[in-house]
């Protein structure tokens, strides 16, 4: 992976990875404890032989970039562009993982012209619910609860974004979203950890903004896309994932959904090989 750069974005200091040449691609990570960049390791330097110039960055508050005064979902969204300008980007293909595949679908519903492609791995909240929303969101809160004791937290906040991080939860986080174990070394527990400490802890809030309170949440909102999009998502991922992946391709048949075989959700990780054979070939197709 190439070394660090930084650049300074509204007054905060910025890490960021680039590599390669040919079509832009900027990488964006979640953000469940110990997040950064470096999640996409395995991946940054094949993309970039590809002939795509591939670019990562520390999100504001995460990694080695500076904590922003506003700490919200929004203001991640918001910062994407800003970012765009800092490093001479007028216009990329996008990739989110996690909560970031739906900040990066609003980036491409409010600015369509700085997105060029899409490609969104483990988006729980770009898919439908299978039941009525209000039933949903209570089984959310409840899956939640159940994650945060697995992980030895007392509360789903704790689990995403504990005061003072540990190891131990750290690695309870990479069993629950990784499904080859063999994967989590001491190495990656204790670089992941490294990215969690001396940030400031989170507000508890969502970390899925929606564009405003009188629009509809982003997934019913996916076919007014005016860029193509890519969907990748674990099979053995949390939250009925393949069932709800139906639902959405029943609603827009055009959109382009994968559901990859002994996965969970960092994709990029536990199917490195799918997600650069996925991204190589869509990022390198002509747009029509």
């Amino acid at each position: 992976m190439s070394s660090d750069q930084f650049t300074e974005v509204d007054g905060l200091r910025i890490r960021y990875r680039e590599a390669g040449a040919g079509p832009t691609v900027l990488l964006l990570h979640g953000s469940v404890l110990g997040s950064s960049l470096d999640v996409w390791e395995r991946s940054m330097g094949q993309l970039a032989n590809d002939r795509l110039r591939v670019i990562a960055y520390d999100q504001p508050g995460y990694g080695r970039s500076d904590d922003p005064d506003d700490l919200s979902a929004r203001f991640r969204r918001d910062f994407i562009p800003r970012f765009m300008d800092a490093v001479g980007i007028d216009c990329a293909g996008l990739v989110g993982h996690s909560n970031a595949g739906n900040i990066v679908v609003q980036i491409a519903l409010m600015q369509p012209q700085r997105v060029a492609k899409l490609i969104v791995l483990a988006t729980g909240s770009l898919l439908p619910p299978p039941v009525p929303e209000p039933i949903w969101n209570l089984g959310r809160v409840l899956l939640d609860r159940w994650s945060a004791l697995r992980a030895g937290a007392r509360t789903p906040r704790e689990l995403s974004e504990p005061s003072e991080p540990s190891r131990e939860r750290i690695l309870a986080i990479l069993r629950d979203q990784l499904y080859d174990h063999s994967l989590i070394t001491p190495e990656l527990v204790e670089l992941r950890y490294e990215m969690a400490v001396g940030h400031r802890p989170r507000r508890a809030e969502s970390s899925v903004v929606q564009p405003g309170a009188a629009m509809s949440p982003v997934w019913k909102r996916i076919g007014e896309l005016k860029v193509p999009m890519l969907m990748l998502y674990g099979r053995n991922d949390l939250g009925l994932i393949e069932w709800r992946a139906r639902l959405l391709r029943g609603a827009h048949p055009s959109i382009e959904i994968r559901v990859l075989d002994r996965c969970k959700h960092l994709v990029q990780i536990d199917r490195t090989d799918a997600f650069i054979e996925a991204a190589t070939a869509f990022f390198s197709q002509p747009v029509n």
